[in-house]
């Protein structure tokens, strides 16, 4: 016997799954007014981060074994006196501070006209390592030493400023502080040397710490905190709030625009978007998520531009 042969009613249902299952994906395919809730972070490589960090240390280890030259030490001992100085500081026209850095720059000269680079990379790997070591004391302890304001200043007080202190335990994971401070060495002692540039990938490991923790920015941060303080109504303290979201987000995009221009491979444009709809700056999100969907109408962040593009396109307008 053959098989039996399907009823009208069962083949008219039969014919109708292809239509269903077109109208389900239409409509998953159809933009819907979604906000944003995250800024993409860049992807880094892990592999090549390890690898700097083995040659640093390698370094460090080479430099404490062998010890580096008199003018090298000299560099060092003028990079401490400027950290020193600056964690007392009383404002940008510090003498002591002046003085600090005046001695940096003679000792610099004297290293440079003998091209010693690569020693300044093992002054770097080594001062960065007795930083670290004095982060976890401080970490253990809470106290900041004289031997970490030498290193890196008023490096406690920076971080808790923004937020990026828990009580006595430090936000940036281990690699994220590996590169703040090599960023921080870099503008006191070696901007313009190429061998003490940041790798790609340590780039995208210090702007994942910016656009996962992002904060208002240093000249705004006082007047936020005044108006906070200040604010007695439930209003006030919205606004306060607002204020202080918007310089968040302002900022964060600021950072976005500068990792783009280091990555290409970072999507820009679409965490523009998102920052600006979180700074409510909707105006700026549509455009935004428009300029990455014409550049990207499809790929792993399209769908999500376009809702929220939906989105920004109605908030811009009730606002």
């Amino acid at each position: 016997m053959g098989a039996p042969r399907a009823t009208k009613k069962e083949s008219r249902g039969l014919a109708l799954v292809p239509v269903t299952v077109c109208v389900l994906l239409l409509a998953l395919m159809m933009p819907r007014a979604a906000k944003p809730d995250s800024v993409p972070l860049p992807d880094v490589d892990e592999r090549a981060v390890a690898a700097v960090v083995k040659a640093d240390r390698a370094r460090a280890a080479q430099a404490r074994a062998s010890r580096l030259p008199q003018d090298i030490l000299a560099v060092g001992t003028a990079f401490r006196a400027v950290q020193a100085a600056d964690a007392h500081a009383r404002g940008p026209d510090d003498e002591a501070s002046y003085n600090a850095r005046t001695e940096l720059r003679e000792a610099l000269s004297v290293v440079r006209r003998r091209a010693s680079a690569a020693e300044l990379v093992s002054l770097r790997a080594v001062q960065l390592e007795a930083f670290l070591e004095e982060v976890r004391r401080f970490e253990a302890t809470g106290e900041t030493s004289r031997e970490l304001e030498e290193l890196a200043g008023a490096f406690v007080e920076r971080m808790r400023a923004v937020g990026w202190v828990e009580d006595h335990r430090m936000v940036p994971d281990e690699s994220q502080l590996r590169v703040a401070y090599k960023t921080m060495w870099n503008a006191v002692v070696g901007e313009g040397t190429p061998e003490l540039a940041l790798t790609l990938d340590e780039h995208r490991v210090l702007y994942g710490l910016y656009l996962s923790r992002p904060h208002p920015p240093e000249t705004r941060r006082a007047e936020l905190e005044a108006e906070r303080k200040a604010a007695k109504s439930d209003v006030e303290c919205e606004r306060a709030a607002v204020n202080a979201r918007r310089a968040t987000e302002k900022w964060r995009a600021d950072k976005i625009r500068q990792l783009g221009r280091i990555d290409p491979s970072y999507p820009t444009d679409y965490a523009l978007g998102v920052a600006y709809f979180r700074g409510d700056q909707h105006d700026l999100a549509v455009k935004s998520f428009r300029t990455w969907l014409d550049a990207h109408p499809d790929g792993p962040w399209s769908l999500r531009a376009r809702n929220h593009l939906k989105a920004a396109v109605e908030a811009s307008a009730a606002f």
